[in-house]
């Protein structure tokens, strides 16, 4: 149970603007629409999302308006804070610095990012309503299980083909020696020096 309820076994339906608004022919009435029913919003913050004439600032703006409280999920991929960030999802504090909201960071960690994994994981969290760190060593177990498993079948598999190679070269000198019993004795003590070096 997560603060959110039970986790659903699938998140849908999830309603992509570009995907599922094209050919509409009122947009921001499409768009209302789905922002209307849906109880997270995911905005991933760019520099070019940040512009003043991007649309995601007015989706942004409709989603509050019709989901007052909902969950809004900043997710960075690309820029950097707060400049990446729609002016919507940003707020001013009394002496007038800007504070940027929590995000999921997926730039790479040389670029003050989280990573990819370690941002998904944060975007997830957030999204189902439980801590980070509790998804986080669920995921670094899995990983781990995953990699005892893979090593396990990579071992399985070496000792199965050692096996065959083994019993293969039994068959294989057996019946050189049964046919070399079948020879005249001073071959046979040639072959058998030739195997035995």
């Amino acid at each position: 149970p997560t603060r959110f309820g039970p986790v659903p076994t699938r998140v849908t339906p999830v309603f992509r603007d570009r995907d599922d608004a094209r050919g509409a022919s009122d947009i921001e009435t499409t768009i209302k629409s789905y922002l209307a029913q849906s109880e997270h919003l995911i905005v991933l913050c760019t520099p070019s999302s940040a512009q003043s004439d991007s649309w995601v600032g007015r989706e942004i703006e409709l989603f509050k308006r019709e989901r007052p409280g909902a969950e809004v999920h900043a997710v960075i991929g690309e820029g950097t804070p707060p400049s990446c960030i729609p002016k919507q999802l940003l707020r001013q504090s009394g002496d007038g610095t800007i504070h940027s909201p929590l995000a999921a960071d997926l730039r790479p960690v040389a670029e003050g990012g989280d990573g990819m994994r370690r941002g998904f994981i944060k975007l997830v969290a957030s999204l189902i309503g439980v801590e980070f760190d509790d998804l986080w060593l669920r995921e670094h177990r899995r990983r781990r299980l995953s990699a005892m498993l893979w090593s396990f079948l990579i071992v399985a598999a070496i000792s199965a083909g050692a096996t065959w190679i083994h019993d293969h070269e039994v068959t294989r000198l057996t019946s050189i020696g049964s046919a070399a019993q079948r020879l005249d004795p001073v071959t046979n003590q040639a072959l058998v020096d030739l195997l035995t070096i």
